[in-house]
């Protein structure tokens, strides 16, 4: 399983509670998931309470179009790369903007802009 910090966890679910009574929150994006074998990144705000596998955030697929939706915690962890490289935290990320500023700006450029 994709180890996230207890601490970031728990703001994840806070997040995800908070956003069961309001639909409309934009937070701050809580944790930063990357490839290390391609340029795939997510930006995660939320985590169900009612389900912990499923994520809320930004993804960025490296197609040309990211875009906000639901992801899936253990889609995520199950990813081999080459030489048996996994999906990580990138434990350096601080967002300095709300999830949807990162998505109108992704959107704009095409991929995921610090």
């Amino acid at each position: 399983m994709l180890a996230i910090p207890e601490n970031l966890r728990h703001e994840l679910l806070e997040n995800g509670r908070l956003a069961k009574i309001d639909q409309h929150i934009d937070p701050l994006p809580v944790l930063k998931l990357f490839c290390p074998w391609d340029r795939r990144t997510w930006l995660v705000s939320e985590m169900s309470p009612d389900d912990n596998d499923i994520l809320f955030g930004l993804a960025d697929l490296d197609d040309g179009e990211p875009e906000v939706g639901m992801i899936e915690l253990s889609e995520l962890a199950a990813e081999v790369g080459i030489g048996g490289l996994r999906i990580e935290v990138d434990r350096f990320f601080r967002p300095n903007r709300t999830l949807n500023e990162y998505a109108s700006d992704a959107a704009i450029a095409g991929r995921f802009v610090a």
